[in-house]
């Protein structure tokens, strides 16, 4: 109960965690869903002996990484709580990447694992905002580079286009 909470609890907090992307005309949009969240699958493996317990524990990490996303539906991302003694859990987070890149996904475990009693106050950020910034600067630097490289360039160029070369 405690996982569900904490991951419901993420999930609220980053809208990029409720998020789903459908695609309209060929294009694909990105619709943030006001309550969305991964059912929280559950298995006991405390009872198998060491070695059959990695090996579940193994084929139970292989099928999370290789199950595909309906990138349509929300949300794009799965979690799945092992139990592997009386005291041993391990959670399995599954998420697609269009979500998260490594550097956002130690934010996502970090909050995670802190579990707090009282909720954190809303992000003055969210993922999408940073993301749509990041790519302005991206642009706008690649534009003013080829701006430079190519100033003074001729208008067209005089390579003969109308024959294969080899």
């Amino acid at each position: 109960e405690a996982v569900a909470r904490a991951l419901a609890a993420l999930a609220r907090r980053h809208n990029v965690l409720r998020a789903r992307f459908p695609a309209r005309r060929g294009v694909a949009r990105v619709e943030i869903l006001p309550e969305a969240l991964p059912a929280l699958a559950c298995d006991d493996l405390s009872a198998l002996p060491p070695e059959a317990r990695e090996a579940a524990l193994e084929r139970l990490r292989e099928d999370a990484a290789a199950a595909p996303f309906d990138l349509q539906r929300a949300p794009p991302w799965r979690a799945r709580l092992v139990r592997l003694g009386p005291d041993e859990h391990l959670l399995l987070l599954t998420l697609h990447h269009i979500l998260a890149d490594e550097a956002s996904f130690g934010v996502i475990l970090a909050e995670l694992s802190a579990a707090p009693a009282d909720p954190p106050p809303p992000l003055p950020v969210q993922y999408a905002d940073f993301a749509a910034w990041q790519r302005g600067l991206a642009l706008e630097g690649q534009r003013a580079y080829w701006r430079r490289q190519l100033d003074g360039a001729p208008a067209e160029t005089p390579l003969p286009a109308d024959r294969p070369r080899p």
